[in-house]
């Protein structure tokens, strides 16, 4: 009986419902709730960490940025110092009327120059990234010592090192911001030096404050030079010359231009090169008011900056058909007609010239150069021009005529950099050691057709004209000229010259009054005047005088030079060469018998203009 009664206690016991107690759930929620809070704070925490290392190196790369804008400047740009405003930050202080960032004076201008980019702006760019606004502040300081300046902008003048010594310049960058929800400031900052020896500033070749490299320029041109056909100028003989041509009202002048080729190159941490052609011009003014017909541009450019726009190779053709203009009178019995036959060009340019076809020099026999460096060249072809007055009863005279050129390439210049032996004769930088810098070569010729000022009028018959008169020579004749340039700067120059030279058979032949006189244009004396007079000629009608009188002066060839070789280190070495032709100037006059009357009364003015070729050369300073 016990027994049993103990099984039913037994199974009783089993069948009740199990469960945890309140105290055991109070207990076990206290822990989670501490457990929880605990996991909050430290994701908290590792959210408030990472957004701030997010924020700092925003900062961070903002202060990369801007340092590394500064240093792409150029070494012009960054020590003409900052703009006047950024004294006025609270980071400025003022001792003695020298402005201060710290124990560095600042670098400063009340405005920026004009054309430069500037260093920074104030108030200072600010810049906002998720919420939070960065501003960064860029200063420029004097980094020497022996600063003995007196607060003139820009303020870094160390007059103990020499006025025109190129000085170490500190960049700071710094960058503030706030973090949201606080009003601490948080700051990083970033500093570099600024320096680049001595007579490294241009813009165009050394586009970042950087340590120089070797220095070239040169220069080729072929001169610019024309034809001028205006109102004589007032003499003793005839004080009141009245107008060019009466009948021309309003008419003042005209020229011909003839035309132009340039080539140029600089180099130095980068290269900017360019060849040009120009096509001729007519230009003619008529009461004040001028105009002009051609002038054609063939404009290569080429450059290897890596910020540059330009390619860094380019060539450009040369086309300008026949053009011609005629200014006449309202009856039509009086005219001035100006003509220009067609020209044809090219021009240039290559910073990376590595085949035989991409650069040509200007030897009498062109040469295709082969280089990896920079160079320029430039060409042209003219063809004839004319200037024709035509008068009541006289009839036509061509004042001025000048014939196509015999040579297939008359006018040729070019300028390179060269490293090894390139050419045949001449050869340029023929030396040049292995590793060397090299040589810069410019030069330049040009061949012109013959050309003629003072030609009778048509109405003049042989019998009127002078005995001996020829009127295909006219007044004045030149014929087969031609000039030539030819310099060259740097290490190991092989022809470093300058040389300078009138062609062989450039010959003046002038009206002497009775006949005709030869000058050798090759071995005339520089600065010589030839007077040149024809008497009064009677046209057919015997009612018109026609006169000539004027002067020839030979121009002659120049050479120069300034720094020897052997100083190339400290110095620029420069050599030009020059060639001034001869000018023309006439007065060509068409009256009555009595003198009552003017027909004409002109100054032609003839200039072939300058043949010029430059190089100039300095090694990379030591900074020392």
């Amino acid at each position: 009986m016990q027994t049993a009664l103990s099984r039913l206690r037994a199974r009783a016991r089993h069948s009740d419902d199990g469960g945890f107690t309140l105290l055991e759930v109070v207990v076990a929620m206290v822990v989670l709730l501490v457990l929880f809070t605990s996991t909050a704070g430290l994701l908290v925490h590792m959210l408030q960490t990472t957004t701030r290392a997010r924020q700092q190196q925003a900062a961070n790369q903002l202060a990369d940025q801007a340092m590394e804008r500064v240093r792409a400047l150029p070494y012009a740009t960054v020590i003409a110092g900052s703009t006047g405003d950024v004294k006025s930050d609270p980071a400025i202080t003022n001792d003695g009327g020298v402005y201060y960032f710290g124990t560095e004076p600042l670098d400063w201008n009340s405005t920026a120059p004009a054309g430069q980019t500037p260093l920074d702006t104030y108030p200072w760019p600010t810049v906002e990234m998720n919420g939070v606004e960065f501003e960064t502040k860029t200063f420029v300081t004097c980094s020497h010592s022996a600063f003995s300046g007196a607060g003139n902008q820009p303020a870094c003048t160390d007059t103990s090192l020499g006025p025109s010594d190129q000085l170490l310049y500190r960049v700071t960058v710094i960058v503030d911001w706030k973090p949201n929800g606080t009003t601490e400031t948080k700051t990083v900052s970033t500093q570099s030096v600024i320096f680049s020896p001595k007579g490294c500033q241009s813009t165009l070749t050394h586009p970042i404050a950087a340590p120089c490299e070797p220095f070239f320029y040169g220069s080729a041109d072929s001169g610019l030079g024309g034809i001028t056909i205006g109102q004589a100028s007032p003499t003793d003989s005839d004080p009141v010359p009245g107008p060019a041509v009466p009948a021309l009202a309003g008419f003042t002048g005209a020229s011909l231009t003839f035309p132009r080729a340039t080539a140029s190159l600089q180099s130095e941490q980068t290269a900017k090169v360019s060849g040009d052609s120009r096509a001729s011009k007519i230009g003619w003014t008529i009461n004040d008011v001028d105009s002009s017909l051609g002038d054609t541009l063939a404009a290569a450019t080429a450059g290897n900056d890596a910020g540059a726009t330009v390619p860094s190779e380019d060539s450009k053709n040369l086309s300008q058909d026949a053009t011609s203009q005629t200014i006449s009178s309202a009856d039509g019995l009086t005219s001035l007609a100006l003509t220009l036959g067609a020209v044809t060009g090219a021009g240039l340019a290559t910073t990376s010239s590595v085949s035989p076809s991409e650069c040509w020099d200007a030897a009498p026999t062109p040469q295709l150069l082969a280089t990896n460096l920079s160079c320029a060249s430039s060409k042209l072809v003219p063809n004839v021009m004319s200037a024709v007055l035509t008068t009541p009863s006289a009839g036509s005279a061509n004042l001025v005529s000048l014939s196509a050129p015999s040579s297939t390439d008359p006018i040729e210049l070019f300028t390179g950099r060269f490293n090894t032996a390139t050419g045949v004769t001449p050869q340029y930088c023929g030396t040049a050691a292995s590793g060397a810098a090299g040589c810069e070569a410019s030069a330049a010729r040009r061949a012109v057709g013959d050309l003629v000022v003072g030609k009778l009028p048509t109405g003049v018959p042989p019998g009127h004209m002078p005995s001996n008169w020829n009127n295909s020579v006219g007044l004045i004749k030149v014929s087969g000229y031609s000039d030539a340039v030819q310099v060259e700067r740097g290490d190991e120059a092989t022809n470093p010259g300058p040389n300078a030279s009138v062609g062989a058979g450039s010959m003046l032949t002038y009206w002497n009054g009775s006949n005709y006189t030869n000058v050798d244009l090759s071995t005339a004396t520089a600065g010589t005047v030839i007077p040149v007079n024809l008497s009064p000629v009677l046209d057919y009608s015997d009612s018109v005088n026609i006169t000539m009188s004027g002067a020839v002066t030979i121009g002659g060839t120049s050479t120069g030079t300034s720094g020897d070789l052997a100083d190339c280190s400290t110095i620029q070495c420069v050599a030009t060469a020059t060639v001034n032709s001869f000018v023309i100037d006439i007065v060509y006059t068409v009256k009555s018998l009595d003198g009552a009357t003017t027909y004409a009364n002109l100054a032609v003015h003839v200039d072939l203009g300058k043949l010029l070729a430059s190089s100039t050369y300095q090694a990379a300073p030591s900074g020392t």
